[in-house]
C-alpha cells in the first residue's frame, strides 16, 4: 500500500531494481522459450506503474516509459552474455 502512495520516480526505481531483475533472472539461457507469460507480467507491471488500464496499447506504454520490448531486452542480454 505504501508503494502506491510513493512518487513515480520511486516506483520506477523499484520496478527496475527489483521486479524486472527478478523476472529476467537467467534470461540468457532462454533460447527457444516462449515469452508470452513473462511478457504479460512485464507489460502488466509497466501499466501498473503508469496507472493506465490493461486495455491501453503496449507500444504506448513502452514509448511513454522509454523501455524496450521484452523480446529486444532478452536478446540484448543474451548478446552481452555470449
Amino acid at each position: 500500500r505504501v508503494l502506491f502512495r510513493s512518487p513515480f520516480i520511486v516506483k520506477k526505481k523499484v520496478l527496475d531494481a527489483a521486479f524486472i531483475a527478478v523476472i529476467l533472472y537467467g534470461c540468457e539461457s532462454w533460447f527457444s522459450a516462449g515469452l508470452k507469460k513473462v511478457e504479460s507480467l512485464y507489460m502488466g507491471a509497466l501499466k501498473a506503474l503508469l496507472g493506465v488500464r490493461i486495455s491501453t496499447a503496449n507500444d504506448t506504454c513502452l514509448v511513454e516509459l522509454g523501455y524496450p520490448r521484452l523480446s529486444d531486452l532478452v536478446k540484448n542480454k543474451q548478446k552481452e552474455f555470449f
